[in-house]
């Protein structure tokens, strides 16, 4: 009699994985908040990763998972992976899906000046005040991309100068945010008038 040699026997944890998040996208600059995270396989231990980086996780089921998603995380518009890990021995890394952070849509409430008269002045600059301006947010002047300041969310200004001044015209101005989300503002318009003709002597008299 006596006993047999050994075997050791281990249970390996499931590789986890997502069907769905409970929102797919959210504008940029939004505040932190808790995402919730449909699938298979969480456990207790289950951890949450937000573009690689682990995140505060909150167990609910073999099936739904939470976890808190930094303001920080939102600062920049892309596509983020979101992913669940099971620890070893086994586990891993689920399949990801994707957390759009969108650029806001840009909209002017304002341009200063509104006008000017042809040739009376050889440079100007002209304000743009409104909301959801991005440091790479572009100026178009009738539909042609011009250099800017960007001065704030909510203010940029570009230059002009001649030959622009010194011609009447009207030229509409929007402000456009690149993807993902982003899009182009309402229209403001900046005329060059022609000055008043003044007579200051009639010949004869």
């Amino acid at each position: 009699g006596g006993f047999s040699t050994s075997l050791n026997f281990s249970s390996e944890n499931p590789l986890p994985t997502i069907s769905k998040l409970s929102l797919s996208s959210v504008s940029l600059g939004t505040g932190g908040f808790t995402i919730t995270i449909s699938g298979a396989k969480f456990f207790p231990n289950s951890t949450v990763r937000f573009n690689g980086n682990a995140r505060n996780t909150i167990f609910v089921s073999s099936t739904q998972i939470k976890a808190d998603i930094l303001s920080s995380d939102l600062k920049t518009a892309g596509d983020f992976p979101v992913q669940v890990e099971n620890p070893g021995p086994g586990g891993g890394l689920s399949n990801n899906r994707v957390l759009t952070v969108q650029n806001p849509l840009p909209f002017i409430t304002s341009i200063s000046p509104q006008s000017i008269l042809a040739g009376e002045k050889e440079l100007l600059d002209i304000t743009i005040s409104g909301n959801n301006f991005l440091p790479d947010s572009q100026v178009l002047l009738n539909g042609y991309d011009v250099p800017k300041k960007f001065l704030s969310s909510k203010s940029v200004s570009i230059t002009l100068s001649n030959p622009e001044l010194g011609t009447s015209g009207t030229y509409n101005i929007l402000i456009k945010n690149n993807g993902p989300g982003g899009g182009s503002s309402n229209i403001k318009t900046f005329t060059i008038n022609n000055p008043v003709p003044i007579v200051q002597e009639i010949y004869p008299a």
